[in-house]
């Protein structure tokens, strides 16, 4: 039977957010299971300076510095290029092999290195992904370069071999001291394989940038539900009231709460219809807020959202929507509104454009109509982040099973929790099945 709590805050924020778009498909760090094999480049144009120190000696700093951070948890190796014979391509060697507790033996192993050869990029990459075993393991590269490939490889071919064949690897490339168009010429390692390409021309600008890539996530903060609605009875609870009631288009049976499509729109883009709110606000505090579901998304801009509903230009939702104007993309997003004006971040889950064409939308629909997933808004401090939560599958081979959004900044957060479904353009069938609808306190 659905609990309740009495939760209480003020409103009032400041904003900006965009109506449905392309948006760049999602990338992170390395998860804290995953081996990563580090690759210096230790070439003959290392021995140049950048503010008075070669760019080998602050490599070498830096990264010591970074590796000796790591939890001895995490698989760390190190494998290096240009070290040992100037001239020679073959000059590729493993220092340390990638094993847990291997950290310091790794900073150490970074400090001896003198810049001496050519860069092998293509051929250090491919022995690093065999090293980490990326056929049949997840494995992370990254690259810190000076230079761009000097021994006839092909990087971006390679990169894409890798993509192809492994299990899930990436690559990430820090160009150190590169021009724009070297940069370019090794940035297909990273594209190509899903990882980031970061450029650094300074000592801070490398560490900061060799932390992104390697950054270890914080612990999940724990959380403790302080409302829960599982939606057993045969109409909505008196917790709840609906915002341009259609009655006809909704219905709670059979443990759900069943949403299809009426008139289209969307919270902060169209004027939707059914927006099932709380009478009470949202807690104090930091807190995640989240709507369990299956959905059938037949309509090429159906849409599932969830978050604080005050009206049209008061709100912050999480929504993660279909957009099948142009390409068939699946698109988690949160959006903040405050007095009309708008604000947003927003990643591509899925898409079914090419080339290649990685995702197959149409067992991607009917896994979300199968399996489904738990969308949720989630309160840092004053940011806010949209998140979903797969239900035991991903998109793809490659698809984490968790995808968050980047934050949006709200001073004061406006309206009260509510979900909303249904076609934010057409009036396509779209039926949205909540399973469970959730408030939770985290510390």
């Amino acid at each position: 039977m659905p609990q309740t709590s009495h939760f209480r805050i003020t409103a009032l924020f400041a904003a900006m957010v965009a109506a449905p778009m392309a948006i760049a498909p999602y990338t992170a760090a390395a998860g804290p299971d995953e081996a990563i094999m580090m690759v210096i480049d230790a070439s003959g144009s290392m021995r140049g300076k950048i503010n008075g120190q070669t760019k080998m000696s602050i490599a070498k700093s830096r990264v010591a510095e970074v590796i000796a951070g790591l939890s001895q948890d995490r698989a760390i190796g190190v494998m290096a290029y240009g070290h040992r014979r100037p001239g020679d391509c073959n000059d590729v060697q493993m220092l340390v092999q990638p094993e847990k507790g291997a950290a310091g033996a790794a900073a150490d192993a970074v400090q001896r290195l003198q810049p001496r050869g050519k860069t092998p990029l293509a051929a250090s990459v491919q022995r690093a992904a065999d090293a980490l075993r990326y056929r049949s393991t997840a494995a992370t590269v990254v690259v810190v370069t000076d230079g761009i490939e000097s021994c006839g490889g092909d990087p971006c071919a390679l990169a894409g071999a890798l993509e192809a064949n492994g299990t899930s690897f990436t690559a990430h490339v820090i160009g150190f001291g590169l021009s724009q168009s070297d940069g370019a010429a090794v940035s297909c390692l990273a594209k190509n394989t899903g990882g980031v390409y970061i450029s650094s021309n300074d000592a801070e600008s490398l560490k900061a940038a060799l932390q992104q890539v390697v950054a270890q996530p914080e612990p999940e903060p724990q959380a403790t539900a302080i409302f829960t609605d599982d939606f057993d009875g045969g109409a909505l609870s008196d917790n709840w009231e609906v915002v341009n009631e259609d009655a006809e288009v909704y219905i709670v049976e059979d443990g759900v709460l069943l949403a299809s499509t009426g008139a289209p729109g969307m919270p902060g883009y169209k004027k939707p219809n059914n927006i099932f709110r709380l009478k009470d606000k949202a807690p104090r505090g930091d807190f995640d807020l989240s709507v369990a579901f299956t959905a059938e998304f037949q309509a090429n801009t159906a849409f599932v959202s969830v978050g604080l509903f005050e009206d049209a230009k008061n709100l912050v939702m999480a929504e993660l929507y279909r957009s099948g104007t142009s390409n068939d993309d699946l698109v988690l997003r949160v959006t903040k509104i405050i007095k009309g004006k708008k604000a947003s971040q927003q990643v591509r889950v899925a898409t079914g454009s090419c080339c290649p064409r990685s995702f197959d939308m149409k067992e991607v629909m009917k896994k979300i109509e199968t399996r489904g997933g738990r969308l949720t808004i989630q309160k840092r401090g004053r940011k806010y982040a949209a998140r979903v939560d797969w239900n035991g599958w991903t998109p793809n081979d490659k698809s984490p099973q968790t995808v968050v959004t980047d934050e949006v900044v709200v001073l004061r957060a406006p309206g009260r929790p509510a979900f909303n479904a249904g076609s934010w353009r057409d009036t396509s069938t779209t039926i949205v099945y909540a399973d469970r609808f959730e408030i939770s306190a985290v510390e």
